[in-house]
């Protein structure tokens, strides 16, 4: 996996604790303030609602748990998108997913930036911005894929005005 993650400024991962653990073991230098830091954001989320695997701890169990991540200071303790007899819909996630990238991702200075996030947020992302590495839906997301983009972001001066996702590609292991 060296060379996936070689070159990697920033790591962004959802607040879900499945996603830290795969942030601090992808780059175990982050506990030791070696390697890129690993910032959390509760935008690259998993769909939230009904399911309790999808439902994120205290902040403060997080923060002890994961002491070299960075929370972000607006966080609730308690998970408040989270509703146990309603889902998130697909449209919902995508509108997230493009709240991500133009007011988080494309406000950021570094250059190369790991996203750690879920199957489903993964997936729309992808068949909102670049269907193509998808097969136009017939293929789906599966557990520890990694996948490379180009993100392009367009502005007006002051504001975002569009984010492309180019030259999406499936990262292959190696053997």
């Amino acid at each position: 996996m060296k060379d996936t993650i070689e070159g990697v400024q920033v790591v962004i991962s959802s607040p879900l604790r499945r996603c830290l653990q795969s942030a601090s073991l992808a780059f175990p230098g982050a506990a030791r303030g070696l390697g890129p830091p690993i910032v959390c954001n509760d935008l690259a989320r998993e769909a939230y609602g009904m399911h309790f695997p999808d439902k994120r701890g205290k902040k403060s169990d997080s923060e002890a748990e994961f002491p070299w991540v960075s929370f972000p200071a607006d966080m609730t303790e308690t998970d408040s998108c989270w509703c146990p007899d309603t889902r998130e819909t697909p449209l919902d996630v995508v509108k997230r997913v493009v709240t991500f990238f133009e007011r988080f991702v494309c406000r950021r200075f570094e250059d190369c930036i790991t996203v750690l996030s879920h199957g489903v947020w993964i997936e729309l992302c992808l068949l909102h911005y670049c269907p193509e590495v998808l097969d136009m839906g017939k293929r789906r997301v599966y557990n520890c894929e990694a996948f490379r983009i180009d993100v392009l972001s367009e502005w007006d001066g002051c504001n975002v005005t569009g984010v492309k996702l180019i030259n999406a590609e499936l990262v292959k292991p190696h053997s």
